[in-house]
């Protein structure tokens, strides 16, 4: 009994054991709080509702500056731009438990890509779905049918597939706790501007939960990096890293604001020089890919969509 009611000696000072034990106690307490917090899951999932209208933008921007050798020479240098523009109106016209199984896309006219290599003339291609209505129907055994401007289309290209994977392309599979991450690699298919098969390494990790307008986003950062060759550049073999923050709108599950950028690295090699040696090609540059999702008030519509729009309603 003398011992339990004798002082403690912590760091100079007296602390009887009733007080020290009183702390421990709310030391105790705020750890428990403090797991609680970190223990708390959040699920991804889409939860719209028929009718909800929303207009999106996909761009990606890609800047490369390249050079041929020739036994160790630079003989001529160049610059490549590469620019990707979608942009339209997404309509949910029917959901069942908050997963649309029927929706228009009203793909903007604008929606293209230019393409540039200095010392050659610029490129301005729309998209294949520019200006065109796409009808999505989801079968009942989950397979989606298409229609274009009424037509049946049977293709999934990698344009179709942007519009369809927007908001699921950096879902979890199961509910996440903050600071965890998970494997986004068999998800992630933004890159556009590469050919042929692409080896792909992303993850996503859930950093922060945000309130906005009144409602919970979540904050999750995408990393990726990829290999694989360039279109348009004759088999230049590209290393891609790039890396940013997500929005996602935990209430509907879109992913209102994205912004991942990186960097690129090139080699390649091309047609032998005046019957010599090959040439070779090595180059870096810059990566950008952004996509924005607000919810459309039936506005006069503008020539281009507002990249800089910072409210998400």
């Amino acid at each position: 009994m003398a011992r339990m009611n004798s002082p403690w000696q912590e760091e100079g000072v007296l602390v009887s054991r009733p007080i020290a034990m009183g702390v421990g106690i709310l030391v105790l307490m705020l750890s428990s709080v403090s797991l609680a917090a970190d223990e708390q899951t959040y699920e991804f999932r889409q939860n719209y509702h028929d009718g909800q209208a929303f207009k999106v933008l996909f761009s990606e921007n890609i800047q490369l500056d390249a050079q041929s050798i020739y036994r160790g020479t630079v003989l001529h240098k160049v610059k490549i731009v590469d620019a990707i523009q979608q942009k339209g109106v997404v309509t949910i016209v029917e959901t069942l438990y908050g997963v649309p199984v029927s929706q228009r896309i009203e793909v903007d006219k604008a929606s293209g890509e230019f393409f540039q290599q200095s010392g050659k003339p610029a490129s301005q291609e729309y998209g294949e779905l520019a200006g065109k209505t796409i009808r999505v129907e989801r079968g009942p055994n989950g397979s989606r049918l298409f229609k274009v401007d009424g037509e049946d289309y049977a293709r999934r290209t990698p344009e179709l597939a942007t519009w369809l994977s927007r908001d699921t392309s950096i879902y979890p599979t199961h509910r996440v706790r903050l600071r965890q991450k998970w494997d986004l690699s068999d998800q992630v298919g933004y890159i556009r501007g590469f050919e042929g098969d692409q080896t792909v390494a992303a993850f996503g990790m859930l950093k922060s939960i945000k309130t906005l307008h009144d409602r919970p986003f979540a904050e999750v950062i995408v990393s990726i990096g990829m290999e694989g060759t360039l279109r348009k550049t004759k088999g230049l073999y590209m290393e891609v890293q790039l890396e940013g923050p997500a929005l996602v709108d935990l209430v509907t599950g879109r992913i209102a604001k994205m912004d991942l950028t990186g960097e690129i690295h090139c080699v390649g090699a091309g047609d032998r020089h005046r019957g010599g040696a090959q040439l070779t090609f090595t180059g870096a540059g810059t990566i950008e890919f952004h996509q924005i999702s607000i919810v459309d008030r039936h506005e006069t519509p503008t020539a281009t969509a507002d990249a800089r729009a910072k409210e998400l309603p």
